[in-house]
């Protein structure tokens, strides 16, 4: 029973941590987007890549084009 509950809060614990890293991303866009001198092409695709870990109940009911990601591609960079 207890390793049951080290599993969980093992999710929960990676959960939190993506959580934290994908606003630290959100921060880093800001920061270069508003501040930055040299060239910037920004954090979408590492906070896309975070949203099944940090926020896995929306994930399991994103749609498709959600989860490749279509709404932040450039439109010659989708998948068809």
């Amino acid at each position: 029973m207890q390793q049951r509950g080290r599993a969980a809060s093992g999710a929960g614990d990676l959960q939190a941590a993506a959580q934290v890293v994908e606003m630290l991303l959100i921060k880093d866009h800001s920061r270069m987007k508003f501040y930055a001198t040299t060239p910037y092409d920004g954090t979408h695709e590492q906070q896309h890549k975070l949203l099944p870990i940090s926020h896995p109940e929306d994930w399991e009911v994103a749609s498709g084009e959600f989860k490749r990601g279509d709404y932040w591609k450039e439109p010659e960079d989708q998948e068809s």
